[in-house]
């Protein structure tokens, strides 16, 4: 089960307002139905624009379609995004995501 965890970051180098890190964790086989139900619980704490802290380091695998279903929610949601940081320990990985 993924939790969804508030954090604040206080942004030192400039007088904005804090941003809030929503966290999630994402574990074993990745479905689209499950990512699909851990984004659900992701949006209904975006009460104003957040960065997303997504750890990915107990994720053995995940399905095409659940990769295709976080593109398009990210599309979706750009506005309420400001960041979006994904923690994980598989190189290929890394090489997904930084492309």
């Amino acid at each position: 089960m993924t939790s969804v965890t508030p954090l604040i970051n206080r942004r030192p180098d400039t007088d904005a307002a804090p941003v809030r890190i929503l966290r999630i964790e994402l574990k074993s086989h990745l479905t689209e139905l499950s990512l699909s139900h851990e984004l659900h619980l992701l949006e209904t704490r975006m009460t104003e624009p957040v960065a997303v802290l997504i750890d990915c380091r107990q994720m053995t695998d995940y399905d095409l379609a659940a990769r295709h279903a976080f593109v398009a929610w990210h599309a979706r949601n750009r506005a309420r995004i400001e960041r979006v940081a994904v923690l994980t320990d598989n190189r290929l990985w890394w090489m997904i995501i930084s492309a």
